[in-house]
């Protein structure tokens, strides 16, 4: 990516040199910016912002320098303790790739005095995780009905392969201006999303170019549970798109982006890393194991219970021996570890870039390298993916936030090519019938004291349902397998005796191969009480707690769940003899919607039969669609909660 930019660079520097600096380093407020703002029609609102100006002036010092100027100017309106508490700090973006050109903040009092900060009121912090240090403006002498006014003026590595500008957020905002400048041969393209007005260029300027957005009022945008708030914000997306002295020539497409990433990943490789590669391989005994998926299923159960992932980029945790033998690696480091060994392995497969859909929905029809930060790779004969990143992902099951999305899949032209063929495509959801979680449980009431029951208690889970847990049990001590297996149970039932409890399928690499199981033999007098002559017998609570989704205002969002899921219930209560139950109709349920295909996407049905003493009920529950639009979510709401509904459900024993 890097010598691509460079290149990029060389292409853009047909421009005269004459704008070494931006115009905003001389800039300054208006001593007047808040005079007509009127406090009297918000005193029902936390925070409202004045002003909010960015400004991002790109200039071209030689023929090997790119800069960016970046201006932020915002002023706010700040009316509740919570705000207050929020703007104590203010921090700066400055990075090691950027700097510090000019800064300025100050507080206006309710009363009007203005308490301006001087340079000494810029501290410095560091996250001593990351090491990153950052700097901020400590204000002094905020109170309710104050203003906050600050700005400042980094120099940076420009932004201009794709970034995105939000210009929304929770609080109402007056005066909204977004702006980019570039040198006059340099044109820049934008798209706004979810009815944001469209960046206009300003055609009276001729000296260089200049794009301007102005909005007069934005509404703020409250989050709704479970929505993907960042995707819904009034927002825009920029990029540099040609120089018009070399009409040739496209900047940052696709097309690009493939062929760099896929030669920088699949880099051939010397006897050393082979050598290494073989080493890491012969104790995983790959020979005995029948196919590539499970080839790959012990490779990616190694590297991410044995390798450390760390943010920091560096020649060692990028270079596939040294990886293979500290076992540290950047993430762009393991994402080359994966593909060159699958390709050291003759696995099918292809590369594929993404985003989270909770972040950024990827626009298949506007070509910018902001939507490619995820990488999966695809096993096309299998359909399924592997996430190489997230440690609590695994083949057939990678983060479901990257799918439900479109991706980039980059595929060589020829197996042993380094030129590369590419194709947008929906990354599917995975199946909801592979994420199950299924639940037996046998009741029986001592007949000696009805108030006392025994339950035969086993738990099936795969896929999704299963990965919190399964591809770690093996990690835990022997010990102390029973203390998780006791907390685990105390999640459904937190009131019962654990007489015994086991594990079964928690091997290694078990996960996708056997579902995980739990048994499990317990004793509780906790849900059986006695009233009179009857016995009340809370039936509902032995699937365990459940969400209730609750709605007081009109659902405007739609709801996004992370991956599809399937739940499978059978309770079977042993009658006691002599007693009859009674209220079985509360055990009746039955909601579910079908989708414009008439194929049944949310589902809850529960129902019973009655043999002899045995009573049997069968709940089956699905939800087979991650993205909700609003239109849909009160039936999803329903068949949500009728599972809580269940919960509340109640058998009346009496003698016959």
């Amino acid at each position: 990516m890097k010598s691509l930019l460079k290149y990029s660079l060389f292409l853009l520097t047909s421009v005269v040199f004459a704008q070494l600096k931006t115009e905003y380093i001389n800039y300054s407020w208006d001593e007047k910016s808040i005079e007509n703002f009127d406090v009297s029609k918000h005193q029902n609102e936390e925070m409202v912002a004045i002003k909010e100006k960015q400004v991002h002036d790109f200039v071209i010092v030689n023929r090997s320098s790119f800069i960016e100027y970046e201006l932020v100017h915002n002023i706010f309106w700040v009316n509740s303790n919570d705000k207050i508490e929020q703007f104590n700090k203010v921090y700066l973006p400055i990075f090691s790739d950027s700097q510090l050109a000019l800064s300025k903040a100050r507080v206006i009092t309710a009363s009007k005095k203005i308490i301006e900060l001087d340079a000494s009121k810029i501290l410095e912090s560091k996250n001593e995780e990351t090491q990153v240090t950052y700097k901020y403006f400590a204000l002094e002498g905020i109170e309710k009905g104050a203003f906050i006014e600050y700005f400042y003026v980094t120099k940076n590595n420009p932004k201009y392969t794709g970034a995105r500008a939000d210009l929304q957020a929770d609080y109402k905002k007056y005066n909204v201006d977004f702006e980019v400048i570039a040198p006059k041969n340099l044109e820049f393209t934008f798209k706004s999303y979810n009815g944001l007005s469209e960046v206009k260029k300003d055609t009276t300027i001729t000296n260089h170019n200049h794009w301007k957005l102005h909005i007069d009022e934005i509404d703020g945008l409250q989050p709704q549970e479970k929505a993907p708030y960042a995707t819904l914000l009034k927002q825009l997306v920029y990029k540099l798109d040609r120089n018009v002295d070399k009409p040739d020539f496209r900047f940052f497409d696709y097309e690009q982006f493939a062929q760099r990433s896929y030669q920088n990943t699949y880099k051939p490789i010397d006897k050393e890393t082979t050598k290494a590669i073989a080493s890491f391989l012969k104790p995983l005994e790959l020979k005995k194991l029948k196919s590539d998926l499970d080839k790959l299923r012990a490779i990616e159960s190694e590297i991410k219970t044995s390798f450390y992932v760390t943010p920091q980029r560096a020649e060692e945790t990028e270079t596939l021996t040294s990886i293979l033998e500290k076992k540290i690696s950047s993430e762009f480091g393991i994402i080359k570890l994966y593909a060159i060994l699958m390709k050291y392995l003759k696995i099918e497969h292809q590369l594929v870039v993404t985003c989270n859909r909770v972040s950024q929905k990827f626009d298949p029809k506007f070509e910018a390298y902001n939507f490619m930060n995820q990488y999966l790779f695809y096993l096309s004969k299998e359909n399924k993916y592997l996430d190489p990143i997230d440690a609590s992902a695994r083949l057939g099951f990678p983060n479901g936030y990257f799918t439900d999305n479109y991706g980039l899949f980059i595929t060589p032209i020829h197996k042993n090519s380094n030129t590369v063929k590419t194709n947008i495509k929906y990354i599917e959801a995975v199946d909801y019938k592979k994420s199950t979680d299924s639940m037996f449980v046998n009741i029986k009431v001592n007949e000696n004291d009805l108030t006392k029951t025994t339950i035969d208690f086993k738990q099936s889970y795969t896929g999704y349902k299963a990965l919190y847990l399964q591809p770690f049990i093996h990690l835990y001590p022997k010990a102390s397998k029973g203390e998780v297996l006791e907390n685990f149970l105390n999640q459904y039932y937190p009131d019962v005796t654990v007489k015994s409890a086991s594990f079964k399928n928690d091997g290694k690499n078990d996960f996708g191969n056997a579902p995980l199981l739990l048994n499990a033999e317990l004793e509780t007098a906790s849900y059986i009480n006695r009233a009179g002559r009857k016995y009340l017998f809370k039936i509902g609570e032995l699937i365990g707690p459940q969400i209730e989704m609750y709605q007081d205002k009109i659902r405007t969002q739609p709801t996004e769940d992370r991956n599809t899921k399937l739940y499978y219930r059978k309770l079977v209560f042993e009658i006691p003899n002599g007693y009859e139950v009674k209220n079985l109709t509360s055990l009746i349920l039955d909601e579910f919607h079908k989708n414009s295909k008439g194929e049944t996407v949310f589902l809850f049905k529960s129902n019973y039969t009655i043999e002899g003493n045995i009573l049997t009920i069968i709940i089956d529950e699905y939800y087979n669609q991650n993205i909700v639009p609003p239109s849909e979510y009160e039936i999803y709401r329903k068949v949500i909660n009728s599972a809580a509904d269940f919960n509340k459900a109640t058998l009346i024993l009496e003698k016959k």
